[in-house]
């Protein structure tokens, strides 16, 4: 009987060697499931031009051949690192191309900014931050914001920035500048970044918002901050111009008004005017020579002499 037992539980362990294991079979399968799983979703590629962004990813690049186009980042919300529903905000980049300058390369934006903050949440975006994968020079902003800030850092336990962008003489704080959800549309800044060296490539990642007088839904004027959730990339709309893209084709005129055969450049063109002659200048009469009065008076004298002479020949003739 104890033999027979013995070669029972043998059979048992050799058909299921996972309880033979004490379950230890099982759960190294589990292990190397979720290993796979892991894995597979690390390598899983992420479609442009819209891409789900972390803190990593949140970022976009621009070059030459992106002039004019609209990057639009979209933020969430946070009060001290807690994430707050309906605390939101974008910020669409349009960028407006590289300029070389004393061997350096300016970088420029327009920076469109809307609060969406909502659902009963009310707050002002005072800022924007963000990270650069070039070196920062300098760095200029006028309209909505108008002061940049440089190796700064926003509060909120977001961190450290190369450069921050308000309406106030610290990134710490905000003043009362920036987007009201509550009364404010859209506000527009355009800022220019000044990048050592050749330049033509441009990367913006680490991208973030200031909020400032946070209140509903248990907030009273509390402060916080929003990290780049997604990126989308729109094209410029083309405008296509005629006058451009089919230019009139111009027929060279004749070398000559008329044709060797006589016949008129253009049938339909109405008859030419008749060519009015410019009469002559009649000539101009010359001089006559008049005698000098002298001359004159002798003259008549010799006449009267010879006149007197003729007729006493006659009268001694007729005698």
């Amino acid at each position: 009987m104890l033999c027979s037992g013995l070669v029972g539980l043998s059979v048992i362990a050799f058909t299921n060697p996972a309880s033979a294991n004490n379950g230890k079979g099982k759960g190294q399968t589990q292990t190397q499931t979720q290993t796979q799983t892991q894995t597979q979703t690390q390598t899983q590629p992420v479609i442009a031009p819209t891409q789900t962004a972390t803190p990593a990813t949140s970022s976009f690049t621009v070059g030459l051949a992106d002039l004019g186009k609209i990057f639009r980042v979209n933020f969430d919300g946070n009060v001290a690192t807690q994430t707050v529903a309906g605390l939101s905000s974008f910020v669409d980049f349009t960028f407006q191309g590289f300029e070389t300058v004393a061997g350096d390369t300016i970088a420029k934006f327009q920076a469109v900014l809307d609060n969406t903050s909502s659902g009963g949440i009310s707050s002002r975006v005072s800022g924007l931050g963000f990270d650069t994968n070039q070196t920062i020079v300098s760095s200029t902003s006028k309209g909505l914001f108008d002061s940049t800030h440089q190796d700064a850092a926003f509060p909120n336990q977001f961190g450290a920035v190369d450069v921050c962008i308000n309406a106030s003489n610290s990134c710490q704080g905000g003043g009362n500048g920036g987007i009201n959800s509550t009364t404010d549309t859209t506000g527009t800044f355009n800022f220019a970044l000044t990048l050592a060296g050749n330049v033509s490539s441009l990367t913006l990642n680490n991208l973030g918002v200031r909020y400032q007088s946070i209140n509903g839904n248990g907030f009273n004027g509390d402060s916080g901050t929003g990290s780049g959730t997604s990126v989308t990339v729109n094209n410029p709309p083309v405008v296509n111009n005629p006058l451009v893209n089919n230019p009139p084709v111009v027929n060279n005129p004749p070398l000559f008004n008329t044709p060797i055969d006589g016949t008129p450049n253009n049938p339909d063109a109405p008859p030419a005017p008749p060519t009015v002659s410019t009469p002559s200048k009649p000539p101009t009469p010359k001089p006559t020579k008049v005698p000098e009065p002298g001359i004159m008076a002798g003259l008549a004298l010799v006449s009267a002499i010879a006149i007197r002479y003729r007729k006493q020949r006659d009268a001694e003739v007729g005698i």
